[in-house]
């Protein structure tokens, strides 16, 4: 109830106001200027202290309201520059307080003072100049006040700062880690929401020393959404941090956030990460099977299984900070040679495994591998197209669904070729597994040898 009282009281003292300050600016001014300066006085100078004492009431009604829902509705300092509400309401603040130092003026300085010419009727030109400062100090405040009444409408189409702290996961933040160029690319997203986040990415080179001198893009896009992509630009913050906040995940489902770095003398690189913060705790969006995109799903395995070879460049993240990245080659019928960057390299020929142990080979036994063997079709449910881009130049097109396989499931997305209708790009999201996978060198000359073993 007292919220309601309080919101109540608020709006009362601005249209208190306000409308005075608009009847000034836009009746009482231009009815004035066609009066002699003596009669213009003598009305203006009790009016004037008449409406000072009703706006000064209008504004302490709203000062005491204003406070009271800002004590309502931001839980903390921390609020104010971190959710919408907060820099919104910071906004509304610093517009108010020249409009109460004009208020200030008007009834401290110039209602005095129109009084006192109205007692007196001193000449004609110093009541005029007189009167022409006030209108004009009155005008400027009703211009002031049309900015507030802005940012009030935007505060109330905004879910406030408690609301969405309330609605803040109090799990640990998410992290994505990505390589290109040299470049190793941690991005932090906290609280990891739809809605308000920061995302804060740490750029280090091969031997981790800070990358500082870059300039990063941030781009978002949903891949199932039709929402457009939202870009904005990092502030950096020294020692290889560069941040941005914003509600930049605005609906449920997959978004790609691909983050450009430029750094002066070198091209540009791309860090593409995949993120749905569902799978971390939630119900996955499912929508319905789109036929169209499963009949494209079932042409890329088609066009897939026909390949006699194909290299891989993998990506891999747990969500936390682990990261691994492994490049694959493969040959029909059944030959496969991956290395970890850094740790395993493995072939596999049919039913036998062989690790690099460093001083040799050794043998294990494997499940039968076969290449290719594509069945993405076979194993997919909820079945959309995402939004068409180019890779390369080349015109491709997403295909985002449910992958289901051995009773547990995964967000899957390939990009299918529009022309060769062959996968380029593969990607996954499931509980603590982030995989991103360029396909390429498709029926280049592979050749994968079982390796003397022991």
């Amino acid at each position: 109830m007292l919220p309601f009282i309080a919101d109540w009281l608020h709006l009362s003292g601005a249209l208190v106001w306000v409308g005075g300050l608009a009847y000034l600016a836009m009746v009482f001014a231009p009815t004035l200027a066609r009066m002699d300066a003596s009669d213009s006085a003598r009305i203006l100078g009790p009016f004037a202290r008449r409406f000072s004492n009703m706006a000064l009431a209008s504004v302490a009604a709203l000062i005491m309201t204003g406070v009271y829902a800002a004590w309502v509705n931001v839980p903390d300092l921390n609020a104010v520059t971190t959710t919408s509400y907060g820099r919104t309401l910071a906004v509304k603040i610093a517009l108010l307080i020249p409009l109460l130092g004009i208020a200030a003026v008007n009834l401290l300085v110039m209602r005095p003072r129109l009084v006192e010419a109205a007692r007196s009727l001193r000449d004609a030109a110093s009541v005029v100049s007189l009167q022409r400062r006030f209108f004009r100090l009155t005008r400027l405040e009703l211009l002031l006040i049309v900015a507030i009444a802005v940012a009030a409408a935007t505060l109330a189409l905004l879910p406030t700062s408690r609301q969405v702290r309330a609605l803040t996961p109090t799990g640990q933040p998410f992290v994505l880690v990505r390589r290109a160029g040299g470049i190793d690319a941690r991005l932090l997203i906290d609280p990891y929401q739809v809605g308000e986040n920061t995302f804060d990415l740490r750029l280090t080179d091969q031997q981790g020393a800070p990358v500082a001198d870059a300039r990063v893009r941030y781009a978002f896009r949903p891949l199932i959404e039709n929402l457009g992509t939202a870009t904005a630009e990092a502030e950096p913050q020294g020692d290889g941090r560069f941040v941005l906040r914003g509600a930049y995940i605005s609906t449920r489902g997959p978004w790609m956030i691909t983050v450009t770095v430029r750094r002066r003398g070198t091209e540009d690189t791309a860090f593409i990460y995949l993120a749905e913060r569902d799978w971390e705790g939630g119900a996955p969006i499912s929508p319905p099977t789109d036929p169209r995109a499963f009949a494209l799903l079932r042409q890329a395995d088609a066009t897939m299984n026909h390949l006699r070879t194909m290299r891989q460049a993998q990506d891999l993240t747990d969500g936390r900070s682990g990261h691994v990245v492994v490049f694959s080659e493969f040959a029909a019928p059944d030959a496969m040679h991956y290395q970890v960057i850094g740790g395993l390299e493995s072939i596999i020929v049919g039913d036998g495994r062989f690790i690099n142990e460093g001083g040799g080979w050794r043998k294990l036994s494997d499940v039968p591998f076969a290449f290719p063997n594509f069945t993405f079709a076979q194993n997919a449910d909820h079945v959309v197209f995402g939004a068409g881009e180019l890779i390369d130049d080349t015109p491709v097109q997403p295909v985002v669904f449910v992958l289901k396989s051995a009773g547990a499931s995964a967000r899957y997305v390939v990009w299918v070729q529009e022309k060769t209708r062959r996968i380029v790009r593969e990607a996954m999201i499931a509980p603590g597994h982030y995989m991103l996978s360029r396909d390429y060198d498709f029926d280049v000359p592979v050749k994968i040898l079982a390796p003397p073993s022991r």
